[in-house]
């Protein structure tokens, strides 16, 4: 099977390509739900209970 790809297919394939990535990084949502409260020095809530292990040092 042969397949003929002239300049005007390959531009098609390409254009879809493109508009198809564009969507795919248009439709990412953010997993960043905090207000800035972290970024502006605020300590952030401990949420989980969980402590660090023996020797980790948070600042």
């Amino acid at each position: 099977m042969s397949f003929n790809f002239d300049r005007r297919t390959f531009l098609k394939g390409a254009g879809a390509v493109g508009a198809a990535s564009l969507l795919a990084a248009c439709g990412e949502k953010s997993n960043n739900t905090g207000n800035g409260a972290a970024a502006s020095g605020a300590a952030a809530p401990n949420s989980t209970g969980a402590t660090p292990p023996e020797g980790v040092h948070l600042l």
